[in-house]
């Protein structure tokens, strides 16, 4: 039996178990629980909102072992992450996603704390700590939450301080010596003044394994916190400081070695024998390889500190202000080749620096309806280095020249400001309209070079500027280079002269984004809509190796026209609950990380734009409460993506292709998660649950070509759970991937060597948790 069929086995297997579970148990019903977000700024029943939304309690989260936002594709389906070679994660919701490392890339799919946006990816670590729920909002949500929102957009919401003094502690120990410790303290401080404080400790051993020594790597450590102070001084104003950090000392994974791939066939003999001989990693996600003589501990934080101000001015009108800060550093070596030789390392430096300014003005129709009226500023400094070393590899010797490492390295300043605009209005009992825009300009100022690294004292070390201009003088038979001290900026300016330094640059966009929509509710409990909602994604610069200062071109902003009709169906006496919908994505100029053709290293990855594509699929989400104490939640979600007309790049190997009618890479097909919980009482006074949640992943490629060396196998994870809870105290047992699973999320092509991002094999644990009041 293929892997394939033995995932979709797995899945249905667990889902036939679900749905024969009533017929063993007790027969008197269990309503569904009212789920209230707040998706268009404003509070709502989540059934009153004609979007595809996806939410989960913060209990809900903890029990399912989602920690991080990458851990959402457990709940949410059409939700995707995906690693990448410089350790920047990459998020997608229906296959709409920048798969990209830039640390200042902008992403599809934005993440907010507490409507505050979270520019980029890497800043999205420790979003999980002490959180009321979280939303996932599916769809261009370019209205209420700017640009860079194509794919859709992920809100968490904080718990808030309370009236009456409570704390809670929890520990958790598992697997690889995996301790956990979570707590907050919540209450007034003096009158009209409370606050809660929140922090997180997570400690572990390596789980990944050598497979050529006795060593061990992927160690975590991890310290995250947050205060809040609420402020209530009448009944009209109300305000809110937030300040919170992370600290993450964790161990950089490795990726896991599976071929060699030449990049450079002309100078193949200057690999190493030990190189070209390695051994293969066995298909165990835990055994990999890297240098034992780096260290591979990050030194990555970030701090925010937010301040929100609500003033009634009527009980129709409320003015709201956000103001925030946000400050983050990265200092991290990583791993390319998955070898002990030093084919592919970089160490990566870099950090953000975000301020960020909305006011707005919300309020309703005398009482009917809602709407808002706002804008926002926002600024980002940013820079991104990476000191890339190839010593063991085909890119070493360029010409006769020894130039075995490269650095290049970007700063941007990033200035953006919106007005925007929504509306919703009954106009007749079963019929709400809504409309919004936001129009929206950027300015980025860009400058980027890459740094040459000759060793003075090192009379065989050419470094990268000297190797580029001995390949251009043999190109072009010219003579007479500027020379380049080490340290200096290497890259080539434009031809004629190629005078090599600092490369400037500007690029300047506007957009309008709107969204027109329809509710209709065709029975009480039944909510049919149809949406229409087109979203941008801002242009960028790449940071990369680059040779030449034209590869430091960069993508201009993407367009997403959306179309969806859906529905949210509350049915059985209030049992179940049944969400569906159908969606068409029109996309033009779409964003990737694709290749061009480099003068002295090859194929390098670059940023292009796809003339046109298209997105489309369905989703169906069920929450079903058939009997007292059980509950069973399964949801699916397709969704098929297509480049139309043509489409040229490089592939992997440096070849020109037309990958014109290709699936978007790194998008699987289909989606699908089921969960299945029982409680039930025990003799005094103790509850216990039973838990049981499968995830399934389609197949798909991690580049175009869908070459077979590409592959990202099918996979499906079964997690376990068990709870016993008593008042304030609760006992679990867990187990995630109990079948230890051998998968992969992501495949790169890493100097000669092909490398996979392996996921966790199986963990367990026990927890204890008590609540004081």
């Amino acid at each position: 039996m293929s892997r394939k069929l033995k995932g979709y086995s797995a899945f249905v297997s667990l889902a036939a178990t679900g749905a024969a579970v009533p017929l063993a148990v007790a027969q008197s019903s269990g309503p569904i629980e009212e789920v209230v977000v707040t998706a268009q700024k404003v509070t709502q029943n989540i059934n009153d909102v004609g979007m595809s939304i996806a939410a989960a309690s913060g209990e809900r989260l903890n029990d399912l072992g989602v920690s991080d936002t990458a851990d959402l594709v457990k709940i949410v389906p059409g939700f995707n992450f995906t690693p990448t070679l410089y350790g920047t994660p990459v998020y997608s919701i229906r296959g709409v996603g920048f798969l990209e490392t830039t640390l200042s890339a902008g992403p599809t799919v934005s993440v907010y704390a507490d409507e505050v946006p979270l520019p980029f990816t890497a800043q999205t670590r420790g979003t999980t700590l002490d959180v009321e729920r979280v939303e996932v909002l599916k769809g261009p949500q370019g209205t209420l939450y700017g640009q860079n929102s194509t794919g859709g957009a992920i809100n968490y919401i904080a718990r808030r301080p309370t009236d009456q003094l409570e704390a809670m502690l929890r520990g958790s120990y598992g697997r690889f010596d995996r301790s956990d410790f979570e707590g907050y303290v919540s209450g007034p401080l003096a009158e009209s003044l409370r606050g809660r404080l929140a922090a997180r400790y997570t400690k572990s051993d390596g789980w990944q394994d050598s497979y050529t020594r006795s060593d061990e790597l992927g160690g975590e450590d991890l310290l995250n916190a947050r205060a809040i102070l609420e402020w209530e001084p009448t009944e009209r104003l109300y305000t809110r400081l937030t300040v919170s950090g992370w600290k993450d000392e964790s161990e950089s994974i490795a990726p896991q070695f599976f071929g060699i791939i030449p990049r450079s066939a002309d100078t193949v003999d200057v690999l190493p024998d030990g190189y070209v001989n390695y051994p293969v990693a066995p298909r165990n996600p835990r055994d990999v390889d890297w240098n034992p003589e780096h260290d591979y501990s990050r030194d990555n934080r970030m701090y925010s500190a937010v301040l929100r101000v609500d003033y009634d001015f009527s009980e129709d009108v409320t003015v709201t202000s956000l103001t925030s800060y946000q400050d983050f550093d990265r200092d991290q070596l990583l791993e390319g080749d998955g070898t002990t030789f030093e084919n592919y390392y970089s160490v990566q430096e870099g950090f953000i620096k975000s301020w960020y300014q909305e006011l707005r003005v919300s309020g309703s129709f005398q009482g009917q309806g809602t709407w808002i009226l706002g804008g926002n500023y926002e600024e980002d400094n940013t820079f991104d280095t990476f000191h890339q070393f190839y010593d063991d590899s085909t890119s070493s010797t360029v010409v006769g020249v020894y130039g075995p490492d490269s650095q290049p390295e970007t700063h941007q300043d990033i200035t953006t400001w919106a007005v925007f605009g929504n509306a919703e209005y009954p106009v007749r009992d079963d019929l709400t309209l809504q409309a919004g825009a936001r129009y929206t300009e950027s300015d980025r100022d860009f400058k980027g070079c890459s740094r040459d690294t000759a060793d003075p004292s090192n009379p065989g070390w050419g470094g990268q500027s000297e190797a580029i201009q001995a390949l251009l003088r043999s190109i072009f038979g010219l003579s007479g280079f500027t020379p380049v001290p080490p340290g200096g900026c290497g890259t080539m300016g434009p031809a004629p002269t190629f005078i090599p330094g600092m490369v400037y640059d500007n690029l300047e966009e506007d957009n309008v984004s709107w969204r027109i929509g329809a509710n209709w509710y065709a029975a009480p409990e039944t909510l049919l809509y149809a949406n229409v909602s087109q979203g941008y994604k801002a242009g960028s610069f790449p940071t990369l190796a680059i040779a030449l200062s034209s590869q430091f071109e960069p993508v201009t902003q993407e367009r997403l026209l959306a179309y969806e009709i859906g529905f949210k169906s509350l049915l059985l006496d209030a049992t179940l609950q049944l969400n569906g919908a159908v969606f068409y994505y029109d996309y033009e100029d779409k964003q990737i990380l694709g290749n061009v053709l480099d003068p002295v290293f090859g194929p390098l990855p670059a940023l292009v734009n796809v003339p046109e594509s298209r997105v489309q699929g369905f989703e169906l989400a069920a929450q079903w409460a058939p009997t007292e104490g059980l509950r069973i939640d399964p949801s699916v979600s397709y969704q098929d993506s297509k480049i139309e007309g043509t489409f040229e790049d490089f592939d992997f190997l440096g070849q020109v292709r037309d990958f014109g009618g290709e699936p978007f890479p790194v998008a699987p097909k289909v989606q699908a998660d089921l969960d299945v919980s029982y409680t039930w009482t025990l003799a005094s006074g103790w509850s216990a649950t039973l838990g049981a949640h499968a995830n399934y992943q389609d197949d798909t490629y991690a580049f175009f070509g869908e070459d077979d060396i590409l592959y990202i196998d099918s996979y499906t994870l079964v997690d376990l759970r068990a709870a016993l809870q008593r008042d304030a105290w609760k006992f679990s047992l867990w187990g995630r991937n109990v079948t230890d699973e051998y998968y992969w999320t992501n495949v790169s092509f890493a100097a000669d060597s092909m490398v996979r991002f392996t996921g966790m094999p199986a963990t367990y644990g026990i927890d204890a948790s008590y609540v004081f009041e």
